[in-house]
């Protein structure tokens, strides 16, 4: 009885013992014919990509298995994918031909882009231009060293002949050439305070005594008012011409007697785009004011105060300064409405 259930036990163990051996076989060739497929299918798109995008745009071929791997996804089921960083904010200044000073670069906000061209353009020694070509793209980061850019931007220009700046998310450098050492000195400190923990901050800022630091320029500043009877016509412009056409445009409207000038010209003074159109806003203010009016510019910011006729005509008079806005400069509206009740 032993030997009978033995022998007839004994096969059905064998065949118990077979089935895990069986079953990884299968599954071993399942997995080489799945990768076997996985290598026909990179051949295939090998074969079908057209050249133009294996090629860079410096015509070097790129690494076929760098692009495929783009197309074939082969991380694991649940993998989670790091979200790629940001683009980088970058700026940059150098100069340009005619005494110019070229200012590039993407930042995030608007608001940055001006805070970078005013910056820039307030420094800038006379007769220098800033051309300002930044782009703003809401997509690119804002990082930390970002905010501080504006016055090292300033300094730089009011301190060396020949500024030059590159900063971006892993480059830095600053360039010049002064023969103000105290200046040179708070700008390399400024510089470096900013970008102490970049790995690539060259400083190519130089002492020499035949380059002086350029001459800052002087701010506009302008007042209109009456002063014994008169309406006075106080502060700086850059040119003589500039000054005429102010004078010219009060006593058309009020007689000479009634206009006094005491305005002086330096070609030191901020040159702004919208001056030219000053001698119509005086002559604006003195046809429509119905009151004791007042222009005064000083500190990038335009005040106007006295009294119109209607709300129509405010709304002309605020259009007329919209390029001063636009520029920079703050409108500060004290205006007054003429009440018409009897």
């Amino acid at each position: 009885m032993d030997e009978t259930r033995h022998l007839t036990t004994e096969p059905e163990r064998g065949a118990f013992s077979m089935r895990p051996l069986f079953s990884v076989t299968v599954i071993a060739i399942a997995v080489a014919i799945g990768a076997g497929s996985l290598v026909r299918e990179k051949e295939r798109l090998a074969a079908e990509l057209p050249l133009s995008s294996v090629m860079d745009s410096s015509g070097r071929a790129d690494d076929p298995e760098e692009l495929l791997s783009g197309l074939i996804d082969f991380s694991p089921p649940g993998t989670v994918t790091a979200a790629p960083a940001l683009p980088s904010p970058r700026v940059s200044l150098t100069p340009g031909r005619d005494l110019r000073l070229i200012l590039n670069g993407t930042v995030p906000t608007e608001e940055m882009k001006r805070q970078l061209f005013e910056a820039a353009r307030k420094a800038a020694p006379e007769l220098a231009r800033v051309d300002d070509r930044v782009v703003v793209d809401p997509a690119v980061d804002s990082p930390p060293w970002l905010p501080g850019v504006p016055d090292l931007l300033g300094n730089l220009i009011a301190t060396v002949q020949e500024p030059e700046l590159r900063v971006d998310r892993t480059v830095a450098w600053i360039g010049g050439a002064t023969d103000d050492k105290p200046g040179l000195k708070a700008l390399r400190d400024e510089y470096q305070s900013l970008f102490s923990t970049r790995g690539k901050a060259s400083d190519r800022l130089e002492f020499d005594e035949t380059k002086p630091a350029p001459a800052p320029l002087l701010p506009l500043v302008l007042y209109m008012g009456t002063w014994e009877g008169k309406y006075l016509f106080e502060g700086s412009l850059p040119t003589l011409a500039q000054r005429e056409a102010i004078r010219t445009a009060a006593i058309e409207v009020m007689g000479e007697k009634k206009v006094e000038d005491k305005l002086r010209v330096s070609a030191r003074t901020v040159d702004e785009p919208w001056i030219s159109m000053l001698p119509s806003v005086v002559s604006f203010l003195l046809k429509e004011g119905t009151g004791t009016m007042e222009l005064v510019i000083a500190d990038r910011t335009l005040s106007l105060s006295g009294e119109l006729p209607g709300a129509e005509a405010k709304a002309k008079l605020l259009n007329l300064l919209e390029p001063v806005r636009s520029g920079g400069y703050e409108i500060r509206d004290e205006l007054k409405i003429r009440n018409l009740k009897s």
